[in-house]
């Protein structure tokens, strides 16, 4: 996307779900990104979205200038206890194609600035200890290292750690 120029737009179910649902499935089925194990269905973009709306969470869609998805970002309840009201999990996504190309911080400036203006004070990054390039986005965009929680998940037959980063918006 270097020299191209793309837009940030609110997430619509009907343009960006199946694309949406079609990364988020790739990164299931292939990489330690997102510790589900198995594919999510079509039905599941339609309670993502719900979900986001009642919860009054952003979920945002990247796309080429001729309108082609280049990846998303949301955040959505870090836990659900009133007292982390202000506190939420994020997830930047991008296209193959579009990865080092500034999508992705397109994106993550976009997420902060949505969620500022909703109320979030703090987003927190859950991510694979050993995915190295989401670590470096994140330091990156601004995000400390908060904690480690150690074989915290099991996917293709091994333990698999979390690292937290956060930033205060």
């Amino acid at each position: 996307m270097t020299g191209a120029r793309m837009k940030i737009v609110p997430a619509e179910f009907e343009r960006h779900a199946l694309q949406m649902l079609d990364l988020l499935n790739d990164a299931v089925l292939h990489t330690t990104w997102v510790y589900d194990c198995d594919p999510h269905p079509e039905p599941y973009m339609r309670e993502y979205f719900d979900s986001h709306a009642e919860g009054n969470y952003p979920v945002l869609a990247a796309e080429s200038d001729n309108g082609a998805f280049l990846g998303f970002a949301s955040c959505g309840p870090y836990r659900h206890h009133q007292g982390y009201l202000h506190a939420a999990e994020l997830s930047v996504y991008v296209v193959p194609s579009a990865r080092r190309t500034g999508v992705g911080m397109a994106l993550m400036a976009a997420l902060e600035e949505e969620s500022r203006r909703r109320g979030i004070h703090t987003l927190i990054g859950v991510i694979d200890a050993g995915n190295l390039p989401s670590i470096a986005f994140h330091r990156k965009c601004g995000y400390e290292y908060a904690g480690t929680i150690r074989e915290a998940g099991w996917k293709f037959g091994r333990w698999l750690s979390i690292l937290y980063y956060q930033k205060i918006l």
